[in-house]
């Protein structure tokens, strides 16, 4: 779930899918938007950004924009019998090098300092993989729509031309560019 988590609401409801969905023994791997990296702290102290990055509730700069502190990601993991939970970094210079031209220096810096960063998670978006819990058996399915859930109710949802419905709540999820939207309602 790369550059997916930031969009969603609720980690742990997103967890506990993934939990549900994922074999026994395997592995998930996520970047989640850090908001306790290097660029958000120095704003902060410097007084530019009024947003706290050391408290650790989750930050919604709007409906689809979340940020989280590195602290509560691991918390709900170990809380949810997560395990293997190793973290790494991604820097993002693009900006910068728009700024000054060059992202050569730039791009190799930001590789560089990456493992770093993702370790200390001061990076600005932060890789996160982790095993699943051990779980009995697997999901045996011939179509990834039998997995589905609605995420709304957990009723089953069916596929249509245009999208998703779910049969319990009626819910549409649509299909846009060729993308199921699962976000709740």
């Amino acid at each position: 779930m790369i550059r997916v988590l930031h969009h969603l609401p609720d980690l742990k409801d997103c967890l506990l899918e993934l939990q549900r969905v994922v074999c026994m023994d395997g592995k998930i791997i996520f970047t989640y938007s850090n908001k306790r990296n290097f660029a958000r702290m120095a704003g902060y102290l410097l007084k530019r950004d009024p947003l706290n990055p050391f408290t650790e509730e989750t930050i919604s700069l709007g409906p689809t924009l979340i940020r989280h502190h590195p602290k509560y990601v691991r918390k709900v993991l170990t809380e949810m019998g997560f395990t293997r939970i190793e973290f790494g970094g991604v820097v993002v210079f693009d900006n910068i090098a728009v700024i000054i031209g060059d992202g050569k220096l730039l791009d190799s810096a930001g590789g560089s300092l990456a493992p770093f960063l993702g370790r200390a998670k001061l990076a600005p978006w932060v890789f996160c993989q982790f095993g699943t819990p051990n779980k009995d058996g697997f999901i045996e399915t011939d179509c990834l729509d039998d997995i589905l859930i609605c995420p709304s109710c957990q009723g089953e949802i069916m596929h249509g031309a245009d999208g998703y419905v779910c049969e319990k709540c009626a819910v549409f999820y649509p299909i846009k560019d060729g993308i199921a939207d699962f976000r709740p309602k």
